[in-house]
């Protein structure tokens, strides 16, 4: 049922699957490559190409091991890359380490342009909600006082902006980013909608 949601863009569906299997992708990728980074990359890259293949899903019988067949791979091409630099490195540890650490500001920074883009996209009272409870950290309670508008009011606008940034980033990525690359899209919050 959610395969065939999947399959017709359903976000809600997507959004499913990814809460149901995020925990255990994270699990195989870490168990390999002992690395927090890394492994959320991975989760982040398997749900990558899950989007970007979802119109195929209405005929795979087996998501679980389809998902998990895509992480080994993933978690494979990460250390046989890994042991490319070590061979070709005078220092493997220190060159991978920086050459890791400025790939990650680089899309760091990236993201944040393309956060902020799909936040001034926002109408303005989604824009108040989503600056003062993502970036300023207040309880929707808070805002709601601020605003003199509803909990609940508060929590739709909330909700609408959430997927306002995130149609906007998917299309970026979407267009940017295929093939895919290594993403950090945890820092895009794409995990608040998740």
């Amino acid at each position: 049922m959610l395969l065939h949601a999947l399959s017709n863009n359903n976000q809600n569906a997507f959004e499913q699957l990814f809460n149901r299997y995020k925990n255990k992708i994270y699990g195989v990728a870490h168990k390999f490559t002992h690395c927090v980074i890394t492994s959320e990359e991975i989760v982040q890259e398997v749900f990558m190409i899950v989007w970007l293949k979802r119109s195929e899903f209405s005929k795979v019988e087996n998501f679980e091991a389809y998902i998990l067949t895509i992480t080994k791979h993933l978690v494979y091409k990460f250390l046989r890359e890994k042991a490319r630099q070590s061979i070709n490195s005078a220092s493997p540890v220190a060159t991978y380490s920086s050459v890791h650490h400025a790939e990650i500001q680089l899309r760091d920074k990236e993201y944040s342009q393309i956060l902020r883009q799909a936040v001034k996209k926002l109408p303005l009272q989604q824009q108040k909600v989503y600056m003062l409870i993502k970036e300023n950290g207040l309880k929707r309670n808070e805002v709601a006082k601020m605003l003199q508008l509803t909990p609940d009011t508060i929590k739709f606008h909330l909700a609408q902006a959430m997927k306002s940034i995130r149609i906007h980033c998917m299309m970026y990525l979407n267009t940017l980013f295929f093939p895919f690359s290594a993403l950090m899209v945890d820092n895009l919050i794409l995990f608040d909608f998740f």
